[in-house]
């Protein structure tokens, strides 16, 4: 039952980014909240559903946001979700303020990643633009997840 639970959030927070959070814009950027369900999914559940929340987590953002290359998010919101299941296991990511840490990390290296590939295919990205977007927008995803731990319930997010 938890599972399709986190199912319907990560659609509501896919829905939450593309309406709701254009009102919270700041710099003309806003979190990336199914960044950071794709974290708190590799980080609970099992890698089987961690990658398939990773998948639809990527699917919305793709289909909700308009203007980024198709399926770059499908793709990489699948790696990630591997990436993080390997790494929850080796280490242990228990405080709220480390995962928040992991996620700057992620949200960073996917902003990174992003801007890269809008330049080989060929479009023109101010560097200052570029870096705006990749260490701010890294910076209130990151803000963004740890308000998300907040209000989460405590039970569901109990491993």
């Amino acid at each position: 039952m938890r599972n399709w639970i986190f199912l319907a959030v990560i659609f509501s927070l896919g829905i939450m980014q593309a309406t709701l959070l254009d009102i919270f814009r700041i710099f003309n950027l806003k979190a990336d909240l199914l960044l950071a369900s794709v974290v708190i999914a590799s980080l609970l559940f099992g890698s089987g559903w961690a990658v398939f929340y990773s998948l639809c987590a990527g699917i919305a953002k793709d289909v909700f946001s308009h203007g980024e290359p198709a399926s770059l998010n499908t793709v990489m919101f699948v790696l990630y979700s591997l990436l993080l299941t390997w790494l929850s296991r080796k280490i242990t990511l228990e405080n709220n303020y480390l995962r928040t840490a992991l996620v700057f990390m992620i949200a960073l290296l996917h902003n990174v990643i992003t801007g890269f590939v809008w330049i080989c295919l060929g479009k023109t990205l101010p560097y200052g633009i570029f870096f705006r977007v990749v260490f701010l927008a890294s910076f209130y995803t990151a803000c963004a997840f740890l308000v998300l731990l907040k209000v989460s319930p405590k039970e569901f997010l109990a491993q």
